[in-house]
């Protein structure tokens, strides 16, 4: 009853969360990884669309706003995947508008543009709770392109 209730509130909140795990083996009917009907990030996967709201005087890049799959462990996040770097994860629930995060990481992309390649390393930092999940993403990075020397990109990013 309790996990119809979530998914029922998620739906009103216009997100699709899902998690990729099975019951978990203490019997608490919740996902793997101890997130058990908490709320919390553990134990579920999200597919992170990103929507630029700053960018410095560089190239338009094909990946810049693609989206990606994140899968949540207790102390991983995978993206696309492959294991990110810097990971903190707390399956406390959070709300971007009243608590601190309690997903942050970061990964590293490889970009393309008409005037070459950038390698920046974006960092996430993410609000999941029962109903919500949310976030920001920037990187700063290196470019020796003929328009800029160096990029920087700031996203709102949406989990559903």
């Amino acid at each position: 009853m309790r996990l119809f209730l979530i998914a029922i509130g998620t739906l009103a909140a216009g997100c699709t969360l899902s998690s990729s795990h099975g019951p978990t083996d203490d019997g608490s009917g919740g996902g793997g990884g101890g997130g058990g009907g908490s709320g919390g990030p553990v134990g579920r996967s999200f597919t992170a669309g990103r929507t630029t709201t700053a960018t410095s005087p560089c190239p338009v890049f094909d990946e810049q706003n693609s989206p990606h799959t994140l899968d949540i462990e207790a102390t991983d996040v995978f993206v696309d995947g492959t294991l990110a770097d810097g990971v903190t994860v707390s399956n406390v629930p959070a709300n971007q508008n009243t608590t601190a995060p309690n997903v942050t990481f970061s990964f590293n992309e490889t970009w393309n543009s008409v005037e070459g390649f950038g390698f920046p390393q974006v960092h996430y930092t993410l609000w999941v709770d029962a109903t919500s999940a949310t976030g920001t993403a920037e990187t700063s990075f290196a470019f020796d392109g003929t328009t800029a020397t160096s990029c920087s990109v700031n996203w709102i990013v949406t989990l559903f």
